[in-house]
């Protein structure tokens, strides 16, 4: 029992790392954006990029922080991981499945890993 807690845990971080990665690349992207072109609405722009960066920020404290089973390091990933699902949902109605189903499979798998791995 030890050995699958240790083992969902070690998917979980994993895959926490590579969405932090996902987070910081769409920042760099998103920085590329808006100084290559000009939004037209600057501080909605920034907010957008702020969030990008805030998440990245807490998927990787938290990853940093879930081998070691430490107390509150599960629910902020869980909570941006379920709220990836709704945006999944509309990006697969926009007909944009290629960007909705592998961010709908990964924050579905890092759920079930957050979950699943107990103290």
């Amino acid at each position: 029992m030890a050995i699958r807690i240790a083992l969902v845990r070690r998917i979980g971080t994993r895959l926490l790392l590579a969405e932090s990665a996902a987070f910081g690349v769409a920042s760099l992207w998103f920085c590329y954006e808006l100084v290559a072109a000009r939004p037209k609405h600057l501080v909605a722009a920034l907010f957008e990029l702020a969030l990008f960066l805030l998440f990245g920020a807490v998927l990787f404290f938290a990853a940093r922080q879930l081998p070691k089973a430490v107390r509150g390091a599960r629910t902020p990933a869980l909570l941006i991981n379920l709220i990836a699902l709704p945006i999944s949902y509309y990006l697969l109605q926009a007909g944009r499945w290629l960007v909705a189903l592998p961010i709908a499979v990964i924050a579905v798998i890092v759920s079930i890993a957050l979950i699943s791995a107990e103290r």
